[in-house]
């Protein structure tokens, strides 16, 4: 590990930031949080939701600190290592040995004690677009997935908050229908996973590419699906409205809580019932879930009043084995390993659209929703999820109660 006496400064420094990268990537974490304090700098690693300061990384002498940013700086050959007082955003590709070639998405903060540097480990994992392993190969959420998403106009929305997966399972959808011969173009901010058969556009308001300049252009391209990584403000979403009415497939992510918060979401933003209700088809709203270790769950013995105060039936309890967390070398004694997403999908049935329109509220909405079949809420998959072992009771609670 680093000292502050180096005797060959620039190939320590060096090998200090491609051992960095290398752990970072074997130990398949998401973020690399590289944190100046007030007398020494820290390296923190976040995976399956939790930061963790990896072993050996957590005092690193602070007069190293402006060496390592700037060699991390260098390996995106863009950003500036004589600008520290200002954010900068960059990329890099680092080949890692046997694993090869790793994207990393950089971008940097000014702080109280210097700057402030994170990656993202970007690796072009198949995984990131296959919808099966998405849905935990579920057979009823693949079905029900491809079926609404296979149809030539309108707009399919994907919601959740910061971190709850929704963009992507919007890609993989994206990638799900570029496997017919249609001209697909994305607008994304920024571009995460390569895509192939589309025409991927990303956002940059230094060369004045926004999502509505480059909307406007992409409709004018003989398209037939336009996926918008997201929907922020009203222009955003009357333009992609506009185009599901048009005949154009439209995808979009959009930050709620859940499916039918969001038809209220755009009457928010100022977008007309009849307009949300004539367009918008699917809804498909995600959080991410700790997964128990496969390896070393083992079977928990629970009170029927907390199994029926989550929804199970008394058939279900006794049909059903459950299982909590325990931990292993596998999990790192953690007793969960990985995360899974908790789905919802929203199909707008007609007598929904009416109520819509009609000034019906969310409840009244979730009611018609649910009578009519066409709501499998995140509460369902949950439970399901929590009966097929892939979650604790705990876990489960979170999204039923």
């Amino acid at each position: 590990m680093l000292n502050a006496e180096l005797v060959n400064k620039d190939e320590e420094i060096i090998k200090f930031v491609d051992d960095l990268l290398k752990k970072a990537v074997e130990d398949k974490v998401v973020d690399i949080h590289v944190e100046p304090k007030d007398t020494y700098t820290q390296v923190r690693f976040k995976k399956d939701g939790v930061l963790f300061i990896p072993e050996g990384y957590d005092k690193i002498p602070k007069i190293l600190h402006s060496y390592i940013i700037d060699r991390i700086k260098v390996l995106t050959g863009t950003m500036r290592r004589d600008i520290d007082k200002r954010p900068q955003d960059g990329k890099l590709r680092k080949k890692i040995g046997e694993i090869g070639d790793v994207d990393l998405r950089v971008g940097t903060i000014p702080t109280i004690h210097g700057e402030s540097i994170v990656m993202r480990v970007m690796k072009n994992d198949p995984y990131q677009l296959d919808i099966e392993k998405i849905l935990n190969n579920d057979k009823y959420l693949i079905d029900t997935f491809k079926r609404n998403i296979d149809t030539k106009d309108g707009v399919i929305l994907f919601s959740g908050l910061s971190g709850s997966g929704k963009t992507t399972i919007a890609r993989a959808a994206v990638n799900e229908i570029a496997k017919n011969p249609l001209k697909i173009i994305t607008i994304e901010d920024p571009v995460k996973v390569v895509i192939e058969n589309t025409t991927q556009v990303q956002v940059s308001n230094h060369f004045d590419v926004i999502f509505e300049t480059a909307a406007r252009q992409a409709y004018r391209m003989g398209i037939d699906v336009l996926y918008m990584s997201e929907i922020r403000n009203k222009e955003v979403a009357h333009m992609a409205l506009e185009g599901g009415l048009t005949g154009f497939l439209v995808l979009s992510a959009i930050s709620t809580q859940n499916a039918i918060e969001t038809l209220f979401r755009l009457s928010q933003m100022g977008i007309k019932e009849y307009l949300t209700a004539s367009t918008v088809k699917f809804i498909v709203s995600s959080r991410l879930a700790d997964k128990l270790c496969q390896h070393c769950k083992e079977e928990a013995v629970y009170s029927e009043t907390e199994l029926k105060a989550v929804g199970l039936t008394a058939k279900e309890i006794k049909e059903n084995t459950f299982y909590k967390s325990k931990g292993c070398e596998k999990c790192n004694q953690r007793g969960y390993s990985g995360r899974l997403a908790i789905i919802e999908m929203l199909e707008l049935s007609h007598n929904m659209k009416d109520a819509f329109i009609n000034g019906g509220d969310n409840e009244e909405i979730t009611k018609i929703a649910k009578k009519d079949g066409v709501y499998y809420t995140l509460a369902d998959d949950a439970l399901k999820k929590f009966k097929g072992g892939f979650i604790d009771l705990e876990t489960a609670r979170k999204f039923t109660l």
